[in-house]
């Protein structure tokens, strides 16, 4: 009867309207067009030109204030909806619309509860409040209506239970089928094309399309210092992706994306639990917040509670506002495999590091994420660069050249020195600083807090001499009790910016031993002075993002440390030393690369490229190569290689001439660690003979070179050379700053091939050459020299004579027959093994007469026994064979008898 009643009114409205339509010749006027607002066209309405878009009737606060109905004109021209109304079929008229006409592509939100009507349509949008004070919606199940001015069913949805009561019959106009739909407390139902789907609220915004390719997290913060868990995602995908409404949740708590977010080709977005504390230790801001601790980041939404990852393992998924699985990483000790993940977790992290995906190439296992490096709140993420250049290069070495050209550096600095360096001992280098800062110049040192030891009595001296005399001290330090977290484990980075065009980088510390003073001994180690402005421009972004004072872990020296008053003037004494490697400058091109760690020491851009390039030689001198980077004790070579190291090896297996040289203090080479030099050596010699390799490796004499110990972190790959502060350990590569740069130019790597070379060397004391001789020698009778009385510590292997500049044999002894009388030249060489050689030269006398008579004086002062009894041994050896043909005679004639 209902439906019979509306449509008899529709048919007396229509009438009337055409009664009042002035008549014309031609075609008759549109009946769905005319005048609006802003001349707008507008039209009567279809059914479902405006429809029941979402519903929210189950909300998390109260049910009469937080019910509400979305309806959306999906078109392109405005749609009349005046005296529309809005109803659950209950017999109550819920909701009328004023007259107004619906913009196209516009929205319109109905609360149920009371309030004040926003009607402007400002970006198209308005709401209007029914005034109720008790709810519409069942959250069991229930229906909504939207019916023009003459009754007629425009748009009509159910969902939930039927019960026939709360959830009516369908109307009779109106095509639908019943949905069983239902949503969680707080969430809605939003249609999806015909269907409708649960969805986190999008009131007054597009539904969304549920396409969730493409979007992924690429960091996860989960066990953080404090309150200040976050995490990233990213947007590979050649188009923006508006992500209103999507969730991250942890299969407990769900936050979602605000409405209106976007998130760009390319780009990234973060979300971090408490924005303070990740702009204290990211020093940056993040995108959005889960708690309001700032009024100008946007919050994230929350439904029901906010995720609380656990440390030990949990989920983390990226979901659409429809629930559909974008993205998933699962971690420690979750069992979860479904939609988005199809292998088991990602191992759990240590406090303070930040879980990152390792490529966009997103296959859902773990592979994506684990990762040899662990990455650590507050680090740097420097990119590889390399930088051309035709300015001067000095190259230098330790214990023989380092402090000459470190000193006329900082003597030459007019504006600026920024160090950053593992220790400071010297004081002969302090006063150099000093001396600059008396001249103006600004001096910033960077330390490390805790260096293996502590820091020395010596070190906060100087610290605090620097400091008294107007430069600056900073020291990395980790202090937890005080919330202090240090971003790297150690600072080992060794180098400085002068002037801002010039960098001096090094292996070594800037202590006696690292930069002995002239003719005296210390560590091996190598470094360069570049003149290069673009490259110490590099190194001076370094410097500042690990100096900055508003990183809690980069604590002033001053008179408020706690340190301040405990240093003390203490003396070092070192043994003689003589240099055999001056600085050298060299002036062709080269071409820098600055190597970082953990930033780009693992990159193929910079060291495990520069070795895998290498086509003839690879030089390798380190204090130490761990011989795999995994547990003492239950790793191998081929569990948890050593990157570097197999680097090393597989240039040997292309054809280069390999050869690895290691320090041999007591402490590198002990016989219960199983993974130090020694058996580093063990293990490279094994692979080179079972492969036939041209590869060999071995400990440095120290005691022969006079080193304190092999303290280099070196490497030459054909014509490029590596000068940095990188032990070839885990920690070194994944967990300290440290700092290093890879010139490629033939000079300098040349340059530090020859000091290789010599270092490689076990023995460097050349033999002692000597042979006896007589005064004078007759002609026509076989003169005889011999080297019995040379000698070498470890043996002589090759003997050269010369008779009057030319070559005439290699036997230990000499022998001649001289034919005229004469005065000869005669010279002998020996050497040894390591090529180490000595030569001893005589003049040769012959007469006619021979000797003359012995007046009792040695013939050669230096061998005066040895001459007799070389004489003596000469005359036997003569006599001997005369004795045995006499014999022979005699026993012939006895045995004729």
């Amino acid at each position: 009867m209902r439906l019979l009643g509306n449509l008899l009114l529709g048919m007396i409205v229509i009438l009337a309207t055409l009664s009042v339509v002035p008549f014309q010749h031609g075609p008759c006027p549109a009946l769905t067009e005319g005048t609006a607002r802003a001349g707008m066209s507008v039209r009567l309405a279809s059914i479902g030109d405006i429809i029941i878009n979402e519903v929210m009737y189950d909300p998390f606060d109260s049910e009469t204030e937080g019910e509400w109905v979305e309806l959306h004109n999906p078109g392109t021209v405005d749609i009349s909806v005046t005296n529309w109304t809005i109803s659950d079929q209950e017999g109550n008229l819920d909701f009328i619309f004023p007259a107004m006409d619906f913009p196209a592509g516009g929205y319109v939100l109905i609360h149920v509860g009371v309030g004040q009507n926003d009607t402007e349509f400002v970006n198209k949008t308005a709401e209007f409040f029914m005034g109720r004070t008790t709810t519409l919606l069942s959250n069991t199940g229930d229906d909504v209506l939207l019916s023009d001015s003459l009754g007629a069913t425009m748009n009509f949805i159910s969902y939930g239970q039927w019960d026939g009561a709360s959830v009516g019959a369908v109307p009779a106009d109106f095509d639908y089928q019943h949905s069983n739909a239902t949503a969680s407390e707080g969430y809605s139902l939003a249609r999806l094309g015909d269907d409708l789907r649960s969805s986190v609220p999008t009131p007054l915004y597009p539904n969304g399309n549920d396409s969730a390719s493409g979007i992924i997290f690429t960091e996860v913060h989960y066990y953080a210092w404090g309150d200040n868990e976050f995490f990233t995602i990213c947007n590979p995908l050649g188009y923006a992706m508006d992500i209103s409404s999507w969730y991250m949740t942890d299969l407990e708590g769900v936050i979602a994306f605000p409405l209106g977010t976007v998130i760009m080709p390319g780009g990234t977005l973060t979300a971090a639990q408490n924005s303070t504390n990740y702009m204290l230790q990211r020093l940056a801001s993040p995108d959005l917040e889960y708690f309001d601790y700032d009024m100008l980041i946007p919050d994230m939404v929350t439904l029901n509670a906010i995720p609380a990852l656990a440390n030990a393992g949990d989920e983390v998924l990226l979901r659409t506002n429809f629930g559909t699985v974008a993205d998933a990483f699962i971690f420690g000790t979750s069992s979860y495999i479904g939609t988005g993940w199809d292998s088991g977790p990602v191992p759990a992290q240590s406090q303070g590091s930040i879980a990152k995906r390792r490529t966009y190439a997103d296959t859902n296992v773990s592979g994506d994420w684990v990762y040899i490096r662990q990455y650590f709140i507050g680090q740097s993420d420097f990119g590889v660069s390399s930088f051309t250049s035709n300015f001067p290069l000095t190259l230098f070495a330790s214990p023989d050249s380092s402090f000459e050209a470190l000193s006329a550096e900082l003597d030459n600095a007019t504006q600026s020195i920024w160090l950053t360096v593992y220790e400071f001992t010297s004081y002969p280098l302090a006063q150099k600083l000093l001396s600059a800062i008396g001249r103006g110049v600004v001096v910033r040192v960077f330390l490390e807090g805790a260096p293996v030891g502590g820091i020395t009595a010596m070190e906060l001296y100087i610290s605090r001499k620097i400091a008294e005399a107007g430069g600056s001290v900073r020291i990395m330090t980790n202090d937890p009790d005080n919330d202090i977290h240090s971003r790297y484990t150690y600072v080992h980075a060794k180098y400085a910016v002068i002037d801002s065009d010039t960098l001096v980088i090094m292996s070594e510390n800037w202590g006696l031993s690292g930069v002995p003073l002239p003719d005296t001994s210390g560590n091996r180690g190598w470094g360069a002075v570049v003149k290069d402005a673009t490259t110490a421009s590099y190194f001076a972004d370094v410097f500042a993002e690990d100096w900055e004072p508003e990183r809690s872990d980069s604590v002033a020296f001053d008179q408020y440390h706690s340190l301040w008053s405990a240093g003390i003037n203490t003396t070092y004494s070192s043994q003689s030393f003589e240099p055999m490697f001056p600085a050298v400058t060299v002036t062709s091109n080269s071409v820098f690369t600055p190597v970082l760690s953990p930033d780009t020491s693992l990159s193929s851009g910079t060291i495990l490229g520069q070795l895998a390039s290498a086509s003839r030689r690879v030089l390798v001198q380190e204090f130490y190569i761990y011989k795999h980077w995994g547990d003492r004790s239950v790793g191998t070579v081929e569990t948890t290689p050593n990157l570097y190291l197999e680097a090393v090896i597989d240039a040997a297996r292309r054809g280069c001439q390999v050869k690895v040289l290691l320090d041999a203090t007591f402490y590198n080479v002990m016989g219960d660690d199983p993974i130090d030099n020694d058996d580093t050596v063990a293990y490279i010699n094994a692979v080179a003979l079972a492969e036939g390799l041209d590869m060999e490796a071995k400990l440095v004499n120290l005691n022969e070179h006079g080193f304190e110990k092999i303290h280099n972190k070196g490497l030459i790959a054909d014509d490029s050379v590596l000068i940095s502060s990188i032990n070839w350990n885990l920690n070194s590569v994944t967990r300290n700053r440290e700092t290093g740069l890879i010139i490629r130019n033939s000079g300098a790597a040349d340059y530090f091939a020859a000091i290789f070379d010599h270092d490689w060397i076990d023995d460097l004391t050349p033999p002692f050459a000597h042979f006896s001789i007589e005064d004078c020698y007759g002609t026509n009778v076989t003169v005889w020299l011999n080297s019995n009385t040379s000698s070498d510590n470890s043996g002589i292997v090759n003997h050269t004579w010369k008779l009057d500049g030319q070559v005439v044999c290699h036997d230990p002894y000499f022998s001649h027959i001289y034919t005229m009388p004469g005065q000869y030249l005669v010279e002998l060489t020996v050497r040894d093994f390591w090529g180490n050689a000595a030569s001893y030269a005589r003049a040769l006398n012959v007469t006619a007469e021979g000797p003359s008579e012995d007046d009792g004086t040695p013939t050669d002062n230096e061998n005066i026994g040895e001459d007799s009894a070389f004489t003596a041994m000469i005359g036997v050896l003569l006599l001997v064979p005369i004795f045995i043909f006499a014999v022979l005679v005699l026993v012939s004639l006895k045995r004729r008898r």
